[in-house]
């Protein structure tokens, strides 16, 4: 810090008088005109105090501080003045020009505390300048870091999604017409949530470094490698066949499952599917590649752990996972615009006994132009991105929001069944909503029966059970759905609480010239008899199979021969309840 002071004024008897005055206490230099004052500030600076004379020739003392305030605004300015000129120098320090001003003569006393006060405010001028200072650094700092951040994964150091397609871009672009071929990989770790969730997600996050540091090891000069979500990366392969990838890919699988075996004394057996695309000359954007080796990636993993899987021509596994996933954003249209239409077909008793209406109700979906979609075409994409139980709690609600603008319909109902799928059961959200619906609507809960499928229900049958009883005791039905379809069908009969089966339309439609379906009926039948369940027979197409299932006594018959589904609301309906 500077703590010199420059003294200004064109009588050298002043000049020598102030010099006197202030020597010993303060560094002094003198300047008898305007002009020298700036050579000197100029070639000798910087000043921390600059004391002018308010009139001098040439260049007034004004002018000269108000030039100094413009080229070092971090010098204190002091203006002398005689008793006539001490307007000018209030209306200087209003302005901004002068720090203070001092009436000639000035005492010592005076002039000492004036110019200790000034060195004072330079002092926190520069201390406020240098605070600024390093508020600018750490701004410029976090930049940089919010800039890096927005390219690069935090944990892995590797490019995330977004710079990765966009450099992806900028290569794509770049070999255009070149001829070249090039390879885009995509890695999932298998089961990391196995590793968060016993070894802790320090564990998980070594782990996905670790991998980050063998896809590194491979990368050439020319080639992208990215980490582009939770246990996925991506590796693109500049100059390089699918043959040549695949020998890669395989070194890095191996190195992984032998590297990744242990954490902290628990074995681990961590596996790496890969999916892979070539890059041929078709004009794509990077996120439709990555996309498309993404999904070879999800065949990979159907296919078994630490598998790879090469999209290619005719990928009828590869072209079955696109349509789902392009399926993902039209069911998200249809429950947000609720392009859903219900339907009911009849079930009906073979004995002819009249105990009221008994019908299950069906979805469909609506196309951008109005037309139906039948369940068999988005469903299973339904199921594969769990979209299935806000599809059921539509149907649920929608087909309450019926009963109760119909009354009528609900006095001659004996059963409405309404399907669940399997990641509705033991979905709590879907529990507390059957429960609350009803328990605010009219509708008996005895009406209701509520259909699941044979393997949904086996594949997580502790959770099923507990969830069925739970709306058991509420007064519900179930019925189990596509009976027989399942490996084991008899074994876990017993342990499921339910009130129909529904045998499974493939021994039905041709019991009538088939001896092995016709003795299958009769064993399901049999055995949910004895067990005291009653039993539906679907895809019921002609009188054939009415006149077995009746020698059988098979309980109920559902299929076209017996309804063909007719739309829930009328036409009328539906646009008075849209509108």
């Amino acid at each position: 810090m500077s703590d010199r002071i420059l003294l200004v004024d064109d009588e050298h008897q002043v000049l020598n008088a102030y010099r006197r005055t202030l020597r010993g206490r303060y560094t002094i230099d003198v300047a008898d005109s305007a002009a020298a004052a700036l050579q000197m500030v100029a070639t000798q600076g910087p000043y921390a105090v600059v004391i002018s004379d308010m009139r001098m020739p040439n260049m007034d003392g004004v002018q000269l501080l108000s030039l100094l305030r413009q080229s070092n605004p971090d010098m204190v300015r002091i203006m002398l003045t005689g008793n006539a000129d001490q307007q000018t120098a209030v209306d200087a320090v209003n302005k901004g020009e002068v720090y203070r001003f001092l009436t000639k003569p000035c005492d010592r006393e005076t002039l000492q505390s004036v110019i200790d006060a000034a060195l004072r405010e330079h002092e926190e001028k520069l201390a406020a300048k240098e605070k600024l200072a390093r508020s600018e650094a750490d701004i410029d700092e976090l930049q940089e870091r919010l800039e890096y951040e927005t390219q690069h994964d935090v944990l892995t150091g590797l490019a995330n999604r977004l710079s990765f397609s966009r450099e992806l871009d900028q290569r794509l672009s770049a070999h255009a017409g070149a001829g070249t071929s090039s390879v885009l990989c995509h890695f999932d770790v298998d089961q990391l949530h196995v590793v968060n969730d016993t070894c802790g997600h320090i564990a998980g996050d070594a782990i996905l470094r670790t991998f980050a540091t063998l896809l590194s090891s491979i990368r050439r000069p020319s080639d992208i490698i990215g980490r582009l979500s939770g246990d996925s990366f991506a590796a693109w392969l500049d100059n390089t066949t699918i043959d040549e990838a695949r020998l890669t890919v395989g070194k890095i699988q191996q190195a992984a499952e032998k590297i990744l075996r242990e954490w902290d004394g628990t074995s681990l057996d961590m596996r790496v599917s890969v999916g892979m695309v070539s890059l041929d000359r078709t004009r794509r954007a990077a996120a439709e590649w990555v996309s498309m080796a993404e999904t070879a990636c999800n065949v990979a993993k159907e296919g078994g752990r630490g598998q790879i899987h090469v999209a290619g021509p005719g990928d009828e596994a590869l072209t079955d996972r696109i349509n789902q996933s392009q399926w993902l954003s039209r069911i998200g249209r249809a429950l947000r615009d609720s392009r859903f239409q219900l339907f009911k077909q009849k079930i009906v008793r073979l004995d002819q006994l009249d105990t009221g209406d008994h019908y299950e109700i069906l979805i469909r979906m609506l196309d951008d132009d109005g037309n139906l979609v039948s369940p068999a075409e988005f469903l299973g994409a339904a199921e594969q991105y769990r979209l299935t139980p806000d599809i059921d709690a539509w149907v649920i609600c929608n087909a309450v929001d019926w009963f109760e603008r119909n009354p009528d319909e609900l006095d001659r109902l004996a059963l409405c069944s309404i399907n669940l799928s399997g990641h509705s059961l033991g979905n709590p959200k879907i529990l507390d909503l059957i429960l609350s619906l009803f328990d605010k609507s009219n509708i008996p809960a005895r009406k209701i029966c509520f259909e699941i499928t044979e393997t949904a229900t086996i594949a997580k049958l502790a959770t099923a059970v507990h969830f069925i009883k739970e709306l058991r005791a509420a007064g519900f039905h179930f019925a189990l759905d596509d009976f027989g379809s399942g490996l084991s069908s008899f074994a876990y009969l017993k342990n499921l609480p339910v009130d129909f089966l529904k045998i499974d339309g493939i021994f039905v439609k041709d019991i009538h010239k088939d001896p092995i379906d016709f003795a299958f009926v009769r064993s399901i039948h049999e055995v949910a008899t004895a067990m005291g369940m009653q039993t539906i027979a679907e895809f019921v197409e002609n009188t054939e199979i009415v006149d077995c299932l009746k020698q059988i006594g098979v309980d109920y018959a559902q299929g076209f021969h017996i309804h063909r589904p007719n739309p829930l609301w009328s036409d009328t309906e539906r646009r008075l309840r849209e509108g």
